[in-house]
């Protein structure tokens, strides 16, 4: 996302999540810097930081993040956004930033999670696709 980004953390302690993600921000931040040869922040605001319990709610979560690039119309496929896990969720790259675990248990092995995030259809496009039919509706309607 060229204004923003979504981090989907496991919390396996009791340690605050808060001061990690601070610690990377801080640290990267410093890091640009230097290497930009720049002073100040590299983000605007807080980080938006909730607790998912629900599993439903964290699955979909997921598919929401992973779809994000393609609902926004920044790529047309979502293995085309190189800032994403996708690959790895969906078995066809292998990296660490994935919990292999949580997608196992929930799809089956190979196209599982693949169809799950294929199988929706975003409010936004939901809206765009309503708004053609009530136009036409509206204009049947004043004839």
């Amino acid at each position: 996302m060229p204004n923003h980004f979504h981090f989907l953390f496991r919390q396996d302690g009791d340690a605050s999540l808060n001061i990690a993600v601070g610690y990377l921000f801080n640290t990267y931040t410093k890091a640009i810097n230097k290497k930009y040869n720049r002073t100040g922040t590299l983000f605007e605001g807080h980080f938006k930081c909730i607790e998912v319990e629900d599993e439903k709610y964290l699955l979909e979560l997921c598919r929401y993040i992973h779809r994000n690039p393609v609902d926004d119309k920044l790529v047309e496929k979502i293995e085309e956004w190189e800032f994403s896990n996708y690959l790895e969720w969906v078995g066809e790259r292998k990296g660490s930033l994935i919990d292999t675990d949580l997608r196992d248990k929930h799809f089956p092995a190979g196209k599982g999670y693949e169809n799950y995030v294929m199988d929706y259809v975003s409010d936004k496009q939901a809206r765009n696709e309503l708004r053609k039919y009530l136009f036409e509706m509206r204009s049947n309607y004043n004839k």
